[in-house]
């Protein structure tokens, strides 16, 4: 597994639930940072290179659902969320805010392992293994969706800022441009697994894709949803 030099930032304020999970994930060989606070969290954040955060919503002071939605208007650091608050809004506004991936409590420390893994491998350096295909630049109305730099530029030239989660699965769309891609294969490129029919996380990241793209031109409409089959970029897409 891809654990060499990956660093963690487990946020939650429950002492033994951050020791636990960060002793079992230390045995898998991440470093592993905790914090009890969003405010401790903000300051390891400025004092280390942090590749992924594990961020409980339920914090002392500011909420967890507050530091998400700091940390994504400035970094693409990857986000999973955790929380004890059972149901669909919790899960439906973090997943909003940008982060990657949610998990209710209590989970198998081995689940979220396999998210984790699931994000680092999506977002491993393209090129980085020689049998990994060459990462390609995708037009559309002119927009550019760049694989190595894992940017997507504007047509007026301006970066619009993607998750890690929102860049993958537009990826995955535009690399079969006017085909259903299914909620279930979607869920696989991002999670590993696949999606049960009550999950809306896949159609809140669509949502969210389709907000970004929307912002220069709110009449295109670039990606449609296909009954039963799931969601299908519409606009041509060019390889470059």
């Amino acid at each position: 597994m891809m654990t060499s030099n990956k660093t963690l930032l487990i946020v939650d304020d429950d002492e033994e639930i951050a020791s636990l999970t960060a002793s079992f994930l230390r045995d898998r060989g991440y470093t592993v940072l905790t914090a009890n606070s969003a405010e401790d969290a903000e300051q390891v954040l400025k004092a280390n290179t942090v590749d992924l955060m594990v961020l409980d919503i339920m914090l002392p002071g500011e909420s967890g659902l507050s530091l998400c939605q700091k940390v994504r208007q400035t970094s693409k650091l990857p986000i999973i969320i955790i929380s004890a608050i059972t149901g669909d809004t919790e899960r439906i506004v973090g997943l909003e805010l940008g982060a990657d991936d949610y998990l209710e409590k209590p989970f198998n420390p081995r689940e979220l392992q396999a998210r984790i893994f699931a994000i680092f491998r999506r977002t491993e350096e393209p090129g980085a293994s020689a049998a990994r295909p060459k990462a390609r630049r995708y037009e559309f109305g002119g927009w550019v969706l760049d694989e190595a730099t894992r940017h997507l530029k504007a047509p007026d030239g301006v970066l619009v800022h993607l998750s890690s989660s929102e860049f993958d699965a537009l990826l995955t769309l535009v690399k079969s441009p006017q085909k259903p891609v299914s909620r279930d294969t979607l869920g696989r490129v991002l999670r590993g697994t696949g999606v049960n029919s009550h999950d809306r996380s896949i159609d809140i990241l669509i949502s969210r894709l389709r907000k970004k793209l929307a912002q220069t031109d709110p009449a295109k409409d670039f990606i449609s949803t296909v009954r039963h089959q799931g969601y299908l970029f519409s606009y041509p897409v060019q390889q470059v």
